[in-house]
């Protein structure tokens, strides 16, 4: 239902949009890399949105609490950060506020926000935490 609207979208006006309202003009391209286009948009242009957001309030939780936890970026949909063990209590906390992404277009979708959070040296030897 959700792929038919986004399609149908996408052919009567040549473009697509996440739901935030960015839009991509997709007129130049062909039909079916036009389709694959605009699919990808919608869902990878509001995943990153939805970090973006997140991010912004990790940084807050992070000043404010005067804490000597560091974004050092992001890759994808995942937020990269380096945390002393001294600070590894604050976790949970982090994990709840990426998960509770109170905007209006969000909320009114439907769609779950699961956040995964991952610990290791290094990115190759991560392990997922499990808070249950």
């Amino acid at each position: 239902k959700w792929r038919t609207k986004v399609m149908n979208e996408v052919k009567r006006t040549g473009r697509s949009d996440s739901i935030f309202g960015r839009v991509r003009d997709l007129s130049q391209y062909e039909e079916g890399d036009q389709a694959r286009r605009a699919i990808n948009t919608a869902i990878q242009g509001s995943a990153s949105e939805i970090c973006l957001y997140a991010l912004g309030r990790m940084y807050r939780y992070i000043q404010e609490r005067h804490l000597k936890t560091r974004i050092k970026g992001t890759i994808h949909d995942s937020i990269v950060l380096s945390m002393p063990d001294s600070e590894l209590e604050h976790l949970l906390q982090l994990k709840e506020l990426c998960e509770k992404v109170d905007l209006e277009p969000v909320q009114n979708s439907g769609i779950p926000f699961v956040v995964d959070v991952k610990l290791g040296p290094n990115w190759g030897e991560q392990h997922i935490l499990d808070f249950s």
